[in-house]
């Protein structure tokens, strides 16, 4: 476990601070973190044919092929959109877009 004056060294190292026209400071903070992937497609498998019109049984599944699809080919999607039912507030349709 790291102490916290380490911890606070790694932050500043990503941090960065400006000064806008108006003279506000802004900060962006930027953190790393190594997730495991899990990646399994064919280049071949894949097609216009085949993704377009491509049925998936959750949102949750045709998020984590897009997603997966995305990071292969260099980009990143979000979820722009969702649509949930009224009546159960489970969503039915959610609208995913490149994130680049």
């Amino acid at each position: 476990m790291m102490s916290e004056t380490e911890a606070d060294r790694n932050i500043k190292a990503h941090t960065t601070e400006d000064v806008d026209a108006n003279d506000l400071l802004e900060a962006t903070y930027e953190t790393e973190e190594i997730k495991d992937a899990n990646v399994e497609c064919e280049e071949d498998g894949l097609n216009n044919e085949s993704i377009l019109g491509k049925v998936f049984d959750t949102t949750d599944d045709a998020y984590n092929f897009y997603n997966d699809y995305a990071f292969v080919h260099g980009f990143s999607i979000r979820i722009h959109t969702t649509c949930k039912n009224k009546g159960t507030n489970e969503p039915y349709r959610k609208t995913l877009v490149c994130d680049k």
